[in-house]
């Protein structure tokens, strides 16, 4: 502990000697004031950056925009041109150097000034912009001033510019989200994404940096070519250095011209630590300092972390091997689609929070959805941090361009920004462009002979885009990178789920009324996807367990329940396959909705995180049975063959042990599913009945459990079920608590349910008696009323489920 203390405090103190040397060279004023104008023509404070709908929120101008169906004032959102200003102090001696103001993109068409100068123009929220502003700005107060066109006046000047099909859709540089209308209202997508700053910088600043590197086998040494990019404001010699725990590891002479300046740099590291996902190893980063000197002081210095590792793609064959380091990796999926929408100023915590999901359910492999955003720095960092890799598309989710010149060179922009900022993190394994020609261009068939547009044309100049732009675009900034323009390989599945399911019923209460909180409801259609969740949900309830719930506290257990169960057996059924990557879609809703995503609004796990939870493991057990056998299998996907100790039980309701046997070292292959075992258990189900029986499986290799099964032989609504008496323990552990937890009776679709911040490692499961279970609650908080905070449901509870005891 204080080793790690002495390391966190040298680094702090690193970090703050470089503020103290540099700040003669590069200084960064934030914004201190911010004020909004709408038709009201009266300047009001606000935070900034924000969305004009967090504006119109904080405002309540309508009560919430998630709570019941929000009414929004149209003249507020569709022909209000919002304006609004901000203030920066410089109070500089000497007005000195280079003075930049940089921003983030833009949602929306806007004019910008400062200090009542024009200075540009922005349509597009994907690039960002560092405008010279050195002959504006003066000592004192300066007044950036932002200007935005109304929505109805952008809708309609794409629409003119637009022949077909999307009218002009496909020219909104945004999230598909934002106009696709999957909110439910007709959300206007104007507003601001991340800082407003201005920067002054002297001399010289590293404006970006790349490596790309090679490991010579046996892993011994690593080589590293740096392209380290350096803007001037004149001609003249520096140094530049790169080091390493204060080690400098290589020092070069550069001659820099005015302007940007590529400087190659190489440099080797011996017996490298390397980087691998969470799932296979340590996930080590090396921190980088690179310093750059000019008249032997330093004026500017960057850090950036690199993990060590190799990634090589195999297609032969139409399937898709990834193998990191030299080792073949399973690709554990899931479809991002950043769960803020409305909120510009997401912390640290939020990504680390969002990442840390993708680890406790088993995921190494995040795929950033095209219908979204590229996502934050901030974002990338925690995906190497943790050690989970990244399947990057490029944000381009209409299949439909104009070949328009000035429309493409906004896009080639675009994406050579983004490249150039994403591309250097460990974590990003492959990017993706996803062109669907034939399919795109059926759907709109019709539109383009009715109007007579040569399709062919149009296919042909889409194709040249994603065929031949986007991956020349990524390998000039990233030779080693992967590109597919279609991630349609066979050895890939996709885990389809059609069923929704509620959010954590605090999440429920929180866009409901009480009035409102019925099955079918208005309220709940609307926040719906679809908006016939409810009739869908009592449907499949109903032939599922045989009950048709009537309260909407049965509808959220149950369809929790059902979600697990469901979604567990589809995973299941494709993990056995040999396959070598599993999408298991979408990851966390971006409002509070009744849907099919993962994890709800405010971030509890649904019923189908625990499903991907419980699927996800590296050893997987299949129980099938036939007029009274039970067959079992085994599916590796361990890089070595283990030897393994297997366990088998016949249980009761009671827990009372009926029939027992064991198979001891067990060779289990690497990386294969077979067929172990086959018992008779005919006569013990005969006397029992399938109805009062539970089976039990576990593998235990080198004295640790490394799987486990219940099977029950029939419908939970054919069991004999009674209550049970559930009783918990629990114990304070570093990162939260173990639960533990005995019962009586057979317990079936056991539920743990707290309104507590934190992440079960699972729920909806069920528990024999005799057969303590331990569950982990992850928490960074201390919870003092502990046991008060956690009540158990299970289904013999259904009938009395209701909102005030749930």
């Amino acid at each position: 502990m204080k080793k790690k203390l002495f390391y966190i405090f040298l680094i702090l103190f690193f970090l703050s000697s470089c503020g103290d040397e540099i700040k003669d060279y590069y200084k960064i004023y934030n914004s201190r004031r911010c004020e909004y104008k709408n038709i009201e023509d009266k300047w009001k404070r606000c935070p900034f950056p924000e969305s004009i709908l967090n504006t119109l929120r904080r405002d309540t101008v309508f009560n919430s925009f998630f709570f019941k169906i929000p009414e929004i004032p149209e003249n507020l959102i569709d022909t209000t041109a919002w304006e609004y200003r901000v203030n920066f102090q410089i109070d500089d001696d000497i007005l000195s150097g280079r003075y930049e103001l940089v921003f983030n993109g833009i949602v929306g068409m806007a004019e910008i000034y400062l200090n009542d100068a024009k200075i540009a123009e922005s349509s597009d929220m994907f690039i960002t912009k560092k405008i010279d502003v050195t002959d504006l700005v003066k000592k004192g107060q300066n007044t950036f001033f932002i200007k935005f066109k109304s929505y109805n006046y952008w809708k309609n000047f794409y629409s003119k510019q637009a022949n077909l099909p999307l009218k002009g859709r496909e020219m909104m540089r945004m999230p598909y989200y934002y106009t696709a209308k999957e909110l439910g209202i007709a959300y206007v997508p104007i507003g601001f994404q991340g800082i407003f700053q201005i920067v002054n910088w002297k001399k010289a600043v590293i404006r970006n940096v790349h490596h790309t590197l090679s490991l010579l086998k046996p892993n011994s040494i690593a080589k590293i070519k740096t392209n380290v990019e350096v803007e001037a404001v004149k001609n003249t010699d520096a140094i530049i250095s790169i080091s390493y725990k204060n080690k400098v590891l290589v020092s070069k002479n550069i001659e820099i011209n005015k302007g940007m300046n590529n400087i190659p740099i190489e440099f080797e590291i011996k017996n490298p630590k390397l980087w691998w996902t969470y799932d296979l190893g340590d996930h080590f980063l090396y921190k980088f300092v690179k310093t750059l000197k000019i008249d032997k002081k330093t004026v500017y210095k960057k850090i950036t972390d690199l993990g060590i590792r190799e990634i090589e793609i195999d297609t032969t064959g139409h399937n898709f091997v990834l193998r990191l380091n030299g080792l073949p990796v399973t690709l554990k999926i899931i479809n991002y689609i950043r769960p803020e929408l409305f909120n510009e100023n997401l912390k640290k915590q939020d990504f680390q929070s969002y990442v840390n999901d993708f680890v406790k359910a088993g995921i190494n492999t995040v795929h950033i959805d095209e219908r979204g955003m590229y996502e934050d720095d901030e974002f990338y960092k925690q995906c190497d941090r943790q050690g989970v890799l990244v399947w990057q598309d490029f944000m381009f989710p209409f299949k439909y361009f104009e070949n328009k010149p000035g429309f493409m060179q906004t896009l080639k922009k675009e994406t050579e920004q983004q490249v150039r900022r994403i591309a250097g993190h460990t974590s990003i394994a492959f990017w993706s462009g996803e062109f669907f020609p034939t399919r795109y261009y059926e759907k709109y068939r019709d539109l383009f002979v009715n109007n007579k547009i040569d399709s062919i044309t149009v296919v042909k100049n889409n194709a040249d885009f994603f065929r031949k732009t986007l991956p020349s675009i990524l390998h000039n900034y990233d030779s080693s990178a992967y590109y597919f323009d279609k991630m349609d390989f066979k050895s890939i599945i996709y885990v389809t789920d059609h069923f929704p399911e509620y959010p954590h019923i605090n999440t429920y209460r929180s866009f409901t009324s009480v009035k409102d909180r019925a099955i079918g409801s208005e309220v709940n259609q609307f926040h719906s996807r679809p908006d016939t969740a409810d009739f869908i949900l009592q449907k499949q309830i109903k032939m599922t367990y045989g009950y048709k719930p009537n309260d909407i506290t049965q509808q959220v257990y149950l369809s929790n329940l059902f979600k697990r169960e469901y979604y567990e057996q589809k995973l299941l059924n494709s993990r056995y396959g040999l396959y070598t990557g599993y999408i298991c879609g979408n990851y966390r809703d971006f409002s509070p909705m009744i849907t099919n995503s993962s994890v709800d609004y405010q971030g509890f796990w649904k019923g189908k995180m625990f499903a991907i939870k419980n699927t996800m493991s590296d050893i997987l057990i299949d129980i099938t049975q036939n007029e009274g056998w039970i067959e079992i299998g085994v599916k590796s996907e361990k890089l070595n063959d283990i030897n393994a100790d297997f366990y088998f039980v016949l249980y009761d309701m009671n827990g009372k042990s009926l029939w027992r046997r064991n198979a001891l070292n067990v060779k289990v292959y690497k990386n294969s599913y077979m067929k172990y075992f086959n018992f008779n258990l005919s006569k013990e189900l005969s006397i029992i009945g399938l109805q009062n029986a539970i089976f039990m499986v576990q593998i235990y290799s080198e004295e640790e459990m490394v799987a486990e099964k219940i099977y029950i032989f029939t419908k939970a609504s054919k069991l004999h079920l009674k209550p049970p008496t559930i009783t918990k323990k629990f114990y304070r552990v570093d990162d939260g608590y173990v639960i533990e937890l005995n019962t009586d009776y057979f317990a079936y679709g056991v539920c743990l349910f707290t309104g507590k911040k934190g992440i079960l490692s699972d729920n909806y499961f069920m528990l024999i008696p005799g057969q303590p279970k331990k569950v982990k609650f992850y928490t960074n908080t201390e919870i003092y009323d502990i046991a008060s905070s956690f009540k158990t449901i299970d289904f013999t509870q259904i009938k009395g489920l209701s909102l005030y005891n749930f």
